[in-house]
């Protein structure tokens, strides 16, 4: 079952690269339209699919590790807002995509941290940029976990 989702997700990310490819100005709409399908519209998420991104702590929190994960992916369950999310796939990162610039994945986070009720920070290209050398040492494929991000008490 993992594997269907997974090739889905990989599908609809190569699939929507020459959109995602193209830099238009306005674009965190139009790159985060293969996102909806596991993360819903509306953000609010997919059961088994996709976790919320709408007042998700992990969209609108660090800045940082929001840019991990979509240069890197996710896997394994998670936290959101103190309830755990079980997935039953998990999130292949962005940075396996040549065709996925730094500036997509700046719009990106910026899109979904400022758009339905979030209203969190815009995140530069620079900032991508930085991450992408600091995380360079990870291999194609690795992905984070919760464990990579500890939760705060």
């Amino acid at each position: 079952m993992k594997r269907i989702f997974f090739v889905y997700g990989l599908l609809s990310m190569f699939l929507t690269a020459p959109v995602w490819a193209a830099g238009d100005a306005a674009a965190g709409k139009l790159k985060t339209a293969s996102c909806a399908g596991c993360h819903g519209q509306d953000g609010a998420g997919l059961p088994n699919l996709g976790p919320q991104l709408d007042g998700s702590d992990w969209v609108t929190g660090s800045e940082d590790r929001l840019v991990k994960i979509l240069i890197h992916g996710l896997t394994d369950p998670i936290m959101i807002n103190g309830k755990s999310f079980t997935p039953l796939a998990f999130m292949p990162g962005l940075g396996v995509n040549p065709a996925i610039k730094d500036r997509d994945i700046a719009d990106i986070s910026t899109f979904i941290r400022a758009n339905w009720t979030n209203r969190a920070a815009q995140v530069t290209e620079a900032t991508v940029t930085r991450i992408r050398k600091e995380t360079s040492n990870r291999s194609a494929g690795q992905m984070y976990s919760q464990k990579d991000f500890p939760v705060k008490k």
